[in-house]
């Protein structure tokens, strides 16, 4: 499930807390035991001023057998 909250604006009570300009960064995995899974994608937002600026995402080979 994906969710997109940059479609609605922050509530000024929950983004005082924000610096205003930040990155998100997300990392996709093929599970959560680091031994034994790789990492398959990341992502970066850049957000100032509590819009979204820039958008960037790479999809990475986690050398797994299919």
């Amino acid at each position: 499930m994906q969710l997109n909250f940059l479609d609605h604006p922050i509530p000024a009570k929950l983004s005082s807390g924000f610096p205003d300009a930040m990155v998100l960064l997300d990392c996709e995995t093929t599970g959560g035991k680091a031994i034994y899974h790789r990492i398959i994608e990341i992502g970066l937002i850049v957000i100032e001023g509590g819009k979204m600026i820039e958008t960037w995402q790479s999809f990475i080979d986690p050398k797994v057998a299919p």
